[in-house]
């Protein structure tokens, strides 16, 4: 069962800061143009001792807005990338855990949760629910006690944080739909980092690379009937549905 594409709203935002870039970079080289006519006109003049002191400032606001131009353009394209790579990232761990799908498991994807931002994937099977969150940081993964850090650093958001947050919430509407409580194991799922966490976990939150994704989902042991597991899957479809 699958109500979106892996990694949509990325692509969507992937797209978005691709098109602002190339605005912004069309508004940086129409004003160099600009800039370049009024430099060279103003060095013309000041030969004949006939320099406009409005177009000396507009020499110097064009200094100004090339660069800011750029700097924007450039930072545009960076996120474009990071967008890009995540949906990327998103796509190969949704191709994974479509597989499931064969052997009665439910797999949803990029799902809307207020307050907590965008579920990645949401897996539901005999073993449990799983929230997984993807990431697609490149390096080396490693724990320091209750955060994970890339090659020695901290990563730039506190994504075990994000994803608790995010599991607690989908916990919260099966006891409001269902009056029951069950638990939401929260991953966080690297698709291109070398991660070396022990144990796979950091606190209660497996903190897993792609190919032991799967392998840890299917060993983990079984605790919910065929029954259950279609009532959840039935919930998180409704909810998509309104």
């Amino acid at each position: 069962m699958r109500f979106r594409q892996p990694g949509k709203t990325l692509q969507q935002h992937a797209r978005l800061t691709g098109r602002m870039a190339w605005i912004v970079l069309s508004l940086a080289l129409v004003v160099s143009i600009l800039f370049l006519y009024v430099a060279f006109d103003t060095l013309l003049k000041s030969f004949g001792n006939r320099a406009d002191p409005a177009r000396t400032l507009a020499l110097y606001v064009g200094v100004v807005g090339v660069f800011g131009l750029g700097w924007a353009a450039t930072r545009l394209f960076n996120l474009h990338d990071r967008a890009r790579q995540g949906a990327q990232g998103e796509e190969w761990v949704g191709a994974a855990l479509d597989t499931l799908q064969a052997k009665g498991w439910y797999v949803f994807h990029d799902l809307p949760m207020p307050a907590v931002g965008n579920v990645d994937h949401l897996v539901i099977g005999p073993p449990g629910v799983f929230v997984v969150e993807t990431k697609s940081h490149r390096g080396r993964i490693t724990a320091q006690g209750n955060q994970l850090l890339r090659n020695g650093k901290l990563l730039e958001k506190d994504f075990l944080r994000q994803v608790k947050a995010q599991s607690m919430a989908v916990n919260q509407l099966f006891q409001h739909r269902l009056r029951q409580n069950y638990y939401v194991q929260p991953v966080v799922c690297f698709s291109r980092a070398f991660v070396q966490v022990p144990g796979g976990r950091v606190e209660h939150v497996w903190v897993l690379p792609l190919p032991w994704l799967l392998p840890a989902l299917e060993k983990h042991p079984s605790r919910l009937s065929p029954a259950q597991v279609q009532m959840l899957a039935s919930v998180i479809a409704a909810r998509l549905r309104a």
